[in-house]
Parts: structure tokens; sequence; C-alpha cells
């Protein structure tokens, strides 16, 4: 598993390779010692800034996975508590829902 780092932390590393996510929002510079370190930009602004990495917002996550920053295990682990975060909030809203049609209609 590789450490992300800051940016104050990658000077005089070496570069080993850049990762790019699909629509190049996002980008990965992947060092030597097995540190990385994420950027993140926005099609509406012209700047590129240090982000910590979160996968839900990186698309191409097969290249993250095949450079050793997270796991398949991770990955379904992940989906698995959104799975369950989005289930609990619905259940959440139809709980309120059925309760504002209660007190409407008692």
């Amino acid at each position: 598993m590789l450490k992300e780092i800051s940016l104050e932390e990658i000077k005089s590393k070496t570069i080993k390779d850049i990762i790019f996510s699909h629509f190049l929002e996002n980008m990965i510079l992947l060092f030597t010692d097995g540190t990385f370190i994420h950027f993140e930009s926005s099609q509406s602004e012209s700047e590129i800034r240090p982000e910590e990495f979160d996968s839900d917002n990186f698309y191409g996550v097969e290249k993250v996975i095949a450079a050793g920053i997270i796991t398949p295990e991770e990955i379904k682990q992940i989906e698995k508590e959104e799975r369950q975060k989005r289930a609990e909030e619905l259940e959440e809203n139809e709980k309120t829902h059925l309760e504002r049609l209660k007190a409407k209609y008692e």
C-alpha cells in the first residue's frame, strides 16, 4: 500500500509514474519511494491543487488499484459502506415522509 504525502513532502522525490483519471480532472504522481500525491482540477477553474485522494472522485479506479494505492477489497468495503449509508438515508427519509403524512391526515 502506498502512502499519501503532502505537497511540502514532495521536494527531491523522483517521480515513478503519473496517473490521470478518465476525465483528466485528477492526477496522481507516484514516487519511487512508495509515496504518492493526488492533484485535482476543475473545468470551471484554471488551477490544479493538491487534494486528499478519494476513490469516489477518481474515475478510472482500476488505475489506482493497479498502482497499489487502493485494493479491490477496500473498494468493495467502501461500496458496501456507501450502500448502507444510502439505505439508512432512504429509510430516514421515508420515515420522515410517513410522519408528515400521518400528521397531515390525523
